[in-house]
C-alpha cells in the first residue's frame, strides 16, 4: 500500500484564520484530530487521495485487486495457476493476441501448466491436381578454381551455393540452390542445382560467380562439363530384338557413351506364317507344331491342311518296319525263344515273319495350312517352331523333296536324275525323273521315281547331309536341282507377331564425352527396324519431373472434405487434458471468430520398473504400468507351477499377480504380470502366465498381490 505526506490534518493550522488559530485553539486540535482520523489507513479519505495510484496492479490494495481481476480478467478462470497480478500487467498484450496460436499457448500455460499442439484439418483434404510438380535443372561441372587456384575439393565447390553465376560466353546468369557430387557409371560427377535461369548456358563455357568471405570477397569458376548423352527415346520399337542387344551410338565428335537394351515387349504367337519353298515334305494332318525358347510358354498348334497333289512327292507310301532288333538279346538255348512273339511253336519257319510290321503312310504332303490350338503367353522374342512329324517316317530317311534352283537348257523329258551323297552322308535306292520340260528344253517339273526293292525316294538319307542331285543328259546343260527335305522334315516356320520383341527401354551405361550429335543404329539386331533418338547434354541438365508430396493423389494420406472437421476453417488443440474442461473459457477468451474447434486428448505411457519403495511404509509395496502390488511372503514351487500360500489379500481364480523370480531353475522365464489359474483350497493357488508356462523347478520368487 502507499503512503502520502500531503495530509489535510498537517495543513489545519494554516488555513483557518489567525484568530482562530488564537482564540479557538481547541477547535484547532478537534479539527485536526478529525482529519488524522479520516486519514487513517482504510478511511474514506486515504482511499479518496490514494485512487489514481491503486490502478498500478503493483501499488493497489488487495480489496481493489479483486475489482481489477473482475473487469479485466473477468473470462480467466479462478483456478489459473499463475500469478494473476503478472498476468494481469499483461493483458492487454493477451487480448490483442487472441485468435492466434501464440494467444492459445499462453492460456494453456496459464490454465494448466500445459504445453499444447495444433492441428489443422485442411492440411490433410484431399485436392485434385493439388501434387507439387518439380523439374530440377542444373549444370555439370568440372575443374573448379578458388580466386583462380585449382581446388576439386567438395568444400570448394560448397562455395557456389547461394551465390549468382554467370556464363563466361553466354552471359546467362542462375542462382545456385545447392550442389551434389555422385558417381555416375564410375565417373565423379560436380553438379550445381539451379534456378532462376535467364539466358542459355553454352556447352563447355566457365561459369563464376563471388561470395563474401570474412574479410574480403572471394571469387569462385568451374567449366561446363557437357556434351554427354543425356537420354535415348524410342520412336519405333522394331519386332525380335532380346534383352541385353547392345545400342549403338555412331558420332563425328564425342566416344564412350555405352548403352543396352532393357526391356523388351512380351506376347504370345497368335500367327503363323510358312513359304511353300521351305514347306518340307511328308507330312500329315494333326501333326503337331512345337515352340522352343523365346521366354514364353504354353504354346501349342498343328497342321490343319498338306499338300497331296503328289506335286513333290506321292502321298501314300506302303511300308514295311522290321522289329528284328528285339531279337539281339534272344539267348541261345532261350526257354522263349522269340522275344516277338512268345507263343511261337514253330520259330524255325514263323520268327522272321513275325518281326516284319506293314503299314500305310497315306495322306502325306509339304504343309500348306497351320491352326494354333493355344497362343501362349510371355514371349520376348520370336521362339524356334517346327512341326513334329510321325518319327517312324522320320527315322526312315526317305527323299521327299526337289527344288528346281535353275532349270537349264536343252533337257529332255524322261532324263535321269540320280543321288550322289556328300561327304559324311548316307541312303541309298533313291532315284528321280525329269517330268516336264518347255520349249527350250528348260526342266519345269521333276518327280522321284521307284528303284525296285527300294521305297520311292530311297532311305537312310540325313536331313542335314541332303545328296546332290544330278540331272543324267547328254545335251542338257546349267540344271541346278537341290533336294531340300527328307519325309517328315524341312518345314520353316515363323511368328508372323509385330509385337513380340518391341524395344520398350533401353539402359545407358556409360554417358561418354564432347558429344556434339550422336545418331542410334537398331539395324544389326531384330528385325533391324526400330529407331531411336539420341539427346546429348549442351548446358543445362533437366532431369525427369516428379512430385515432391502425395498431395492431391489418391492413395495418399489424404480426405474428402466434409462440413465439420476435414474442412478449411476448422483446428485441433492437443493437450492432456479433457476439452470440456477448457472449452467455454477458450471460446471466449481465444477462438477466432468463423473457426470450430476440435479438442484431441493425448497420454503418454509411462511404464515404471517393477522396484520397492524407498521408505519404510512402502518398502513392500511395488510399481508396474498403472498398477500398485504388495509384497507377499510364502511362494513356493513345483514343475510349471509357482504355488503360492498366503491368504488375507483373498485371491481367487483369474487374479493377477506380479512375479519377480530372484533365483533358482527358472527357464524362458521373466517378471511380469501372471494369472491365477486355480485355487488347490482356500489358502494355496496355482499361478500360471497366460502367454507361456513357467519352467519352474526350485528357486526364490517373490510375489506382488494387487491393491485394491
Amino acid at each position: 500500500m502507499a503512503v502520502s505526506n500531503n495530509k489535510i490534518s498537517n495543513l489545519i493550522s494554516s488555513q483557518v484564520p489567525f484568530f482562530v488559530r488564537d482564540d479557538h485553539t481547541t477547535f484547532v486540535r478537534f479539527l485536526e484530530a478529525y482529519y488524522e482520523f479520516l486519514e487513517q489507513e482504510d478511511q474514506v479519505v486515504n482511499s479518496i487521495k490514494q485512487v489514481n495510484t491503486y490502478y498500478d496492479v503493483d501499488l493497489t490494495i488487495d480489496d481493489f485487486s479483486a475489482y481489477l481481476y473482475k473487469t479485466f480478467l473477468k473470462l480467466i478462470p479462478e483456478d489459473a495457476i499463475v500469478d494473476k497480478d503478472l498476468i494481469l500487467k499483461n493483458i492487454k498484450d493477451f487480448y490483442r493476441a487472441r485468435g492466434t496460436e501464440k494467444a492459445a499457448r499462453f492460456f494453456m500455460r496459464a490454465l494448466f501448466g500445459e504445453e499444447i499442439d495444433f492441428y489443422y484439418p485442411k492440411k490433410d483434404i484431399l485436392k485434385a491436381s493439388d501434387g507439387k510438380w518439380y523439374i530440377q535443372k542444373s549444370l555439370r561441372v568440372n575443374d573448379t578454381m578458388v580466386e583462380s587456384v585449382a581446388d576439386d575439393s567438395l568444400t570448394a565447390l560448397e562455395h557456389f551455393i547461394g551465390i549468382q553465376i554467370r556464363g563466361s560466353s553466354s552471359n546467362t546468369t542462375a542462382l545456385v540452390e545447392r550442389v551434389d557430387r555422385f558417381y555416375e557409371q564410375g565417373t565423379l560427377i560436380d553438379e550445381l542445382v539451379i534456378s532462376n535461369i535467364d539466358g542459355t548456358f553454352e556447352n563447355g563455357e566457365t561459369v563464376s560467380g563471388s561470395w563474401n568471405d570474412v574479410e574480403s570477397v572471394k571469387s569462385i569458376s568451374a567449366n561446363i562439363f557437357s556434351g554427354i548423352l543425356n537420354t535415348i527415346t524410342i520412336v519405333n520399337g522394331g519386332t525380335g530384338y532380346s534383352v541385353g542387344n547392345p545400342v549403338i551410338l555412331l558420332s563425328n565428335t564425342g566416344s564412350g557413351a555405352c548403352a543396352y537394351i532393357a526391356q523388351v515387349s512380351t506376347g504370345n504367337i497368335s500367327a503363323l506364317t510358312i513359304y511353300q519353298s521351305m514347306s518340307g515334305a511328308g507330312y500329315q494332318n494333326t501333326d503337331n507344331v512345337v515352340a522352343f525358347g523365346g521366354g514364353g510358354s504354353g504354346f501349342s498348334g498343328y497342321v490343319s491342311l498338306v499338300d497331296t497333289s503328289e506335286q513333290y512327292h506321292p502321298n501314300t507310301y506302303n511300308l514295311a518296319f522290321s522289329s528284328i532288333s528285339l531279337e539281339a538279346n534272344t539267348l541261345i538255348g532261350n526257354g522263349k525263344y522269340s522275344n516277338l512273339n512268345s507263343s511261337l511253336t514253330d520259330p524255325a519257319n514263323n520268327w522272321m515273319a513275325n518281326s516284319m510290321s506293314y503299314w500305310d503312310y497315306t495322306n502325306t504332303g509339304p504343309v500348306l495350312l497351320l491352326t494354333i490350338g493355344s497362343a501362349g503367353s510371355g514371349y520376348t522374342s520370336e521362339p524356334s517352331l517346327s512341326v513334329s512329324a510321325n518319327s517312324r517316317i522320320k527315322a526312315l530317311g526317305i527323299l521327299g523333296r526337289m527344288e528346281i534352283y535353275d532349270g537349264g537348257s536343252g533337257y529332255a523329258k524322261g532324263n535321269k536324275i540320280e543321288f550322289l551323297n556328300v561327304f559324311g552322308g548316307y541312303g541309298s535306292g533313291a532315284s528321280g525323273n525329269v517330268k516336264n520340260v518347255d520349249g527350250s528344253g528348260t526342266i519345269t517339273e521333276v518327280e522321284f521315281e521307284e528303284v525296285p526293292g527300294h521305297v520311292t525316294g530311297g532311305s537312310g538319307f540325313n536331313q542335314l547331309l541332303l545328296p546332290v542331285a544330278n540331272v543324267i543328259s547328254s545335251t542338257g546343260t546349267g540344271a541346278n536341282i537341290g533336294v531340300t527335305a527328307i519325309l517328315g522334315s524341312g518345314a520353316v516356320l515363323q511368328t508372323a507377331n509385330s509385337s513380340i520383341g518391341a524395344i520398350e527401354r533401353i539402359i545407358i551405361t556409360s554417358r561418354g564425352t564432347n558429344y556434339e550429335d550422336a545418331s542410334v543404329d537398331l539395324t544389326g539386331y531384330g528385325d533391324g527396324n526400330a529407331n531411336a533418338n539420341a539427346s546429348i547434354i549442351t548446358g543445362v541438365y533437366i532431369y525427369p519431373g516428379r512430385f515432391l508430396n502425395d498431395d492431391g493423389m489418391l492413395s495418399s494420406y489424404n480426405f474428402l472434405e466434409n462440413r465439420d472437421y476435414y474442412q478449411n476453417f476448422s483446428y485441433v488443440i492437443k493437450i492432456k487434458k479433457d476439452i470440456n474442461k477448457y472449452r467455454s473459457a477458450a471460446m471466449a477468451l481465444i477462438h477466432p471468430a468463423g473457426m470450430k474447434m476440435f479438442g484431441e486428448y493425448t497420454s503418454v505411457d509411462q511404464l515404471e520398473s517393477f522396484e520397492p519403495g524407498s521408505d519404510t511404509a512402502a518398502a513392500n509395496r511395488y510399481k508396474y504400468t498403472t498398477h500398485t502390488y504388495t509384497k507377499i511372503n510364502g511362494a513356493t514351487s513345483s514343475s510349471n507351477t509357482i504355488n503360492i500360500s498366503y491368504t488375507s489379500h483373498g485371491l481367487s481364480k483369474n487374479a493377477n499377480v506380479y512375479l519377480e523370480f530372484r533365483s533358482g531353475g527358472y527357464n524362458n522365464v521373466a517378471n511380469g504380470i501372471y494369472l491365477v489359474t486355480n485355487s488347490t483350497n482356500t489358502n494355496h493357488f496355482l499361478v500360471i502366465q497366460p502367454t507361456s508356462t513357467p519352467n519352474a523347478t526350485s528357486g526364490s520368487v517373490d510375489v506382488g498381490v494387487e491393491l485394491t
